[in-house]
């Protein structure tokens, strides 16, 4: 199977998934979500299915090299984001809300931190192998 290929299965996967833990989550089944299923899951697909589509769309139109290297980090990447989230409390010691004074994330934050991290590392693996691959 050709990289493009896969772009398109990774990005169509990943937009179904975000669509249907969006509507499931948020329009249909708000209390039976919050209730029965951990919103921690629901965050976390519904900022990493996204990021992985917008960039699998991206890498279509680049070079197979740049969508390789960027298949390896997100392989490496989202599970071990799912490790740190799991294992990070359920609350955090935080004073005054989201407060300056932290004994470290709680689990949301720690999805919005790693969520963040691949969503800056991927920027900037796809536009260093993009620009070294411009001439090739």
């Amino acid at each position: 199977m050709n990289y493009k290929s896969k772009n398109v299965i990774i990005c169509t996967c990943s937009f179904i998934l975000s669509l249907v833990v969006w509507v499931g989550c948020e329009v249909a089944f708000q209390d039976y979500c919050y209730d029965h299923i951990n919103d921690t899951f629901a965050v976390f697909v519904m900022l990493f299915a996204p990021l992985t589509c917008l960039f699998s769309f991206i890498l279509l139109f680049l070079k197979e090299e740049s969508f390789q290297l960027w298949q390896n980090f997100a392989v490496v990447w989202i599970p071990l984001s799912l490790l740190l989230i799991v294992i990070s409390p359920a609350q955090s010691d935080c004073f005054f809300g989201s407060g300056f004074i932290c004994n470290g994330f709680d689990r949301e934050g720690m999805i919005w931190f790693t969520a963040g991290i691949f969503f800056i590392v991927s920027l900037i693996i796809i536009a260093v192998k993009s620009w070294k691959l411009r001439g090739k």
